[in-house]
């Protein structure tokens, strides 16, 4: 090849080399985009993990928590129930409440830390109404077991009007025994094991997100 051959071939050298610049860059800037897609899918995976751990989590405590309130034993310090009758009926009754009450505080705890990351991931999934439901019907379980404590408190309360007593006791009657779990793991009753399924249903919707 002459001189001049060289010389004429110089544009297309030169052109060449753009184009294989050029595209060297498309290919740098794609694999970084789908690479960046990559990360952003993982980072988003894990966020829907941790959230979807923390409610399991959260709603098992809670089951716990509700199992704690049914427990049938309760200790007393009779030590500090005083001699006559009345007065140690009285001790008695206080020291149920308060143990009740003790409870029912871990109750009101975990049921709001269960109830704020629902509240979360129905924004974050913007496809919480079915999770949503569980909770409710979880939550309406709830509302029977303390309406349950509330009427037994009631009934055996010592200072209560014989009326309230009276209605109370009514109250019992007429809805499900519920109050204590018979702590039959092989057979439990029907309130454990509709809490149970409530229990249950979150962690199987959480399901798909809980495989990270």
């Amino acid at each position: 090849m002459d001189l001049s051959s060289i010389v004429e071939s110089q544009p297309y050298l030169s052109m060449l080399k753009d184009i294989v610049t050029a595209s060297a860059a498309v290919f740098a800037a794609t694999v970084a985009a789908r690479g960046l897609t990559t990360w952003q899918r993982q980072f988003r995976g894990q966020q829907d993990y941790t959230l979807a751990r923390q409610i399991a989590l959260a709603a098992i405590k809670y089951q716990s928590s509700i199992d704690g309130v049914r427990n049938p034993f309760m200790w007393f310090d009779l030590k500090e129930v005083p001699g006559k009758l009345t007065d140690a009926k009285k001790a008695k009754f206080n020291d149920t409440a308060a143990q009740y009450q003790s409870r029912w505080d871990a109750v009101v705890i975990e049921r709001d830390i269960l109830e704020a990351a629902i509240k979360e991931a129905k924004v974050v999934w913007k496809n919480g109404a079915e999770l949503d439901r569980i909770w409710r019907d979880l939550f309406e379980l709830e509302k029977e077991l303390r309406r349950s404590v509330f009427n037994y408190l009631s009934a055996i309360n010592p200072d209560a009007p014989e009326g309230i007593k009276e209605a109370a006791r009514e109250s019992l009657k007429n809805a499900r025994d519920i109050l204590y779990d018979m702590l039959e793991e092989e057979n439990p009753d029907s309130f454990k094991n509709e809490i149970s399924l409530g229990v249950q249903s979150i962690i199987d919707w959480l399901g798909p997100k809980l495989m990270h």
